[in-house]
């Protein structure tokens, strides 16, 4: 019975092991290429400045952003089965200004008589996230080289995520591992 119970113990183990290879592997290469995408974004990067040297505001940095800007993604941290999983999601759009707006409107046209709340529901207000890069420029005016560095940029925001689950698992794992010796 007992070497039916080691038998047991020992396939786990391996099992375990099998495990923790798998995800140093996946862990190594979701850094190369992370890797790439950040090393991809700052090569285009300087080439915008590059190609931007001879403009009165210089090159894109900290000097050129806008600080009234709110991030479009979040991180938040979920219990799934046990375990917390980071995950990286769109952040909801806020409607304060809209609100500002309509209360802007009403003052202007408040001889006009209140709309019915049927006029009000037939348009749908659909408000689009703002993408930072036009603060760099117009929608047209805005490098190709800084566009795709910002693509490249937005490509690691995911592997990130992943790697700390990668991380997570891999030191659960080795936590218990390292009790059963």
């Amino acid at each position: 019975m007992s070497e039916k119970r080691m038998g047991q113990n020992m396939e786990t183990t391996d099992g375990q092991y099998l495990r923790l290879i798998e995800l140093l592997a996946n862990y190594d290469s979701a850094l190369e290429q992370l890797q790439k995408g950040f090393q991809d974004g700052y090569i285009q990067l300087s080439r915008s400045n590059y190609y931007n040297k001879d403009s009165l505001r210089g090159n894109y940095g900290k000097d050129y952003w806008d600080k009234n800007y709110t991030g479009q993604l979040m991180a938040i941290v979920e219990e799934k089965s046990s375990k917390p999983v980071f995950d990286i999601v769109k952040r909801k759009v806020q409607d304060t200004h809209e609100n500002e707006k309509e209360q802007d409107n009403t003052l202007i046209h408040r001889k006009k008589g209140p709309k019915s709340n049927e006029q009000k529901a037939q348009i749908p207000k659909l408000k689009q996230d703002y993408d930072p890069i036009l603060m760099f420029g117009g929608v047209l005016s805005v490098p190709s080289s800084l566009r795709q560095s910002q693509t490249s940029f937005k490509g690691c925001i995911p592997l990130i995520a992943q790697l700390i689950n990668y991380r997570k698992e891999l030191l659960t794992l080795a936590e218990i591992l390292s009790e059963q010796k």
